[in-house]
């Protein structure tokens, strides 16, 4: 099964003018995004460019798995081999941005590529491991637009003011929400020298920006690809067609980038997203519409507050600090207000309910169902189970 490593194998001694920028070198430069890239690739407007090639060995003498802690280990390995490769060795980086703001509920990166060809790539880096960066995401539900969106597009508009050549923006996960997002609203003299726009398995948006001028005026250059059982990328509303991606993952863990079966210059694909897939973005679409703007950010509040409670950090620590401070949690829903209390009560409940009633309707499940005789049965068992403030008023 062939990945990106594969792909710098069979394409990395063919340079840009012999080969034109496609969609798995976008994926390529969005999962460079997620690089920590201080100290080695200048800020907007300060320094010059520096050659991919030279960033990747100063990377590597600086001990790259020593100095931060990557997303995903492969960043580093991938980082090493585009260094060696003809293809983007000879590309420069700027523009670099890393920012994170818990007042305001931001988390932001982006760096800019300049191909050989006098092309511009703009990389938006999707969530990475911050408690602050994720409830962005989730903010995503009840907001129109986040910072990190707002940021985004001042980006574009600033980074295209000083460069020149035609543009091509991209991002994995958040990353390809902040990529449409900004070239939807930089405003035309930029949005004209826009030719491609890559999102890679990221959410989508709000019906108020599905239906402005700027996204419809973009959405024919963009170009989105999810994998077969993609979650993320199915997140809230698109209107652009999407090109399902082969991955070697399964469930949730196919956002992995590393996963997505590369062919030649493009990926291998599928028909359409698995049917569970479906079923789950059916499911949390209905049950994000069963709440109301101020019930989605007060459910999103009252996550992450608990969260806190227990002390994460990071959303990779989630799971540990849970089960190491099961007591801090038990205190923390303990001292909710009642209204709270029911809140998180009822959208637990209906949620459940949607997921139960769509599985209902699942054929594949529905079969085994009436094979078994016991699956449905033990659903309703599990999920039938009053809140304990609903049994207090009963």
């Amino acid at each position: 099964m062939a990945n990106l490593f594969d792909y710098l194998v069979w394409r990395g001694d063919l340079n840009f003018s012999q080969a034109p920028l496609n969609a798995v070198d976008s994926l390529i430069f969005c999962r460079m995004s997620y690089l920590p890239l201080e100290g080695l690739v200048p800020s907007p407007g300060r320094g010059e460019p520096v050659l991919l090639g030279e960033v990747a060995e100063q990377f590597r003498k600086r001990g790259y798995e020593t100095t931060r802690t990557l997303l995903m280990p492969k960043d580093g390995e991938l980082l090493q081999e585009l260094g060696k490769s003809e293809r983007f060795a000879s590309c420069k980086l700027c523009g670099y941005v890393d920012k994170t703001c818990e007042e305001t509920e931001e988390q932001f990166s982006a760096v800019s590529v300049l191909l050989p060809t006098n092309k511009l790539y703009f990389a938006f880096r999707g969530t990475d491991n911050t408690l602050v960066g994720w409830k962005e995401d989730f903010n995503m539900s009840f907001l129109s637009t986040v910072p990190s969106q707002q940021e985004a597009v001042e980006y574009l508009r600033q980074m295209a003011e000083f460069l020149e050549g035609e543009i091509f923006t991209g991002g994995h996960s958040k990353g390809g929400n902040l990529a449409v997002y900004a070239s939807a609203f930089c405003g035309n003299p930029v949005q004209s020298r826009i030719r491609k726009v890559y999102n890679h398995d990221g959410p989508g948006f709000s019906a108020e920006v599905i239906h402005s001028a700027g996204y419809q005026a973009v959405k024919e250059r963009c170009f989105t690809y999810v994998p077969q059982s993609s979650v993320v990328g199915m997140l809230l509303e698109h209107e652009e067609e999407y090109t399902v991606v082969h991955s070697t993952q399964v469930g949730i863990f196919q956002h992995d980038a590393y996963s997505w079966e590369v062919l030649g210059n493009g990926f291998v694909t599928e028909k359409h997203i698995t049917e569970s897939s479906a079923l789950l973005d059916r499911s949390l679409k209905e049950w994000v519409a069963s709440m109301s703007t101020a019930q989605r950010k007060q459910m999103v509040d009252t996550l992450f507050s608990l969260l806190g409670a227990v002390d994460v950090k990071k959303m990779s620590e989630a799971p540990s600090m849970i089960l190491k401070n099961a007591g801090k949690l038990i205190m923390a829903v303990r001292d909710m207000d009642d209204n709270t209390k029911a809140m998180l009560s009822r959208t637990i409940r209906e949620l459940l309910a949607v997921v139960r009633k769509n599985f209902a309707a699942y054929v594949p499940i529905r079969k085994r169902i009436q094979e078994s005789g016991s699956v449905l049965s033990e659903i309703e068992t599990e999920t039938s189970v009053e809140p304990e403030i609903e049994r207090e008023k009963k």
